[in-house]
């Protein structure tokens, strides 16, 4: 569902339809703000969906504080491949948690943080923190 302009109570309803199909593999909002109460429900219900390999959610103005719900509620999924959060205002401090919490996560074999205000001092400690995950690229 990339690129769609979808916010506000839309991503409630988009949650309850994720929660009534447990095996998707794939999820991509890309491009849609996701914020609020939708954010809420959508956290609530995606780190349920164990056979969830790719979340794109790039470009979704998560900000650092819902970055931080997304990373917590799917750190633990086992089949996560791919993470994008790209473009999402997520500042340095948050971005150095994500990878905290990211780093044991050994099946992860794509996560993009670009485009977001780390600063380089930053985005290499993150950098560092991550090359332990054997198969990860990252952006």
């Amino acid at each position: 569902m990339p690129e769609n302009s979808i916010m506000g109570a839309a991503h409630v309803e988009i949650a309850k339809g994720l929660a009534n199909n447990p095996k998707l593999r794939v999820v991509n909002f890309n491009d849609n703000t996701i914020n609020g109460k939708g954010l809420d429900a959508f956290v609530d219900v995606i780190g349920s969906l164990s056979n969830l390999e790719e979340l794109n959610l790039g470009d979704c103005l998560l900000k650092s504080q819902g970055a931080m719900l997304v990373v917590t509620a799917i750190k633990d999924l086992p089949n996560l491949r791919s993470l994008v959060l790209e473009g999402n205002e997520i500042n340095g401090n948050a971005g150095m948690r994500i990878a905290d919490m990211l780093e044991s996560h050994q099946n992860l074999q794509a996560l993009n943080l670009s485009s977001n205000p780390f600063g380089e001092e930053v985005l290499s400690v993150v950098r560092s923190k991550l090359i332990r995950i054997p198969n990860l690229n990252t952006e």
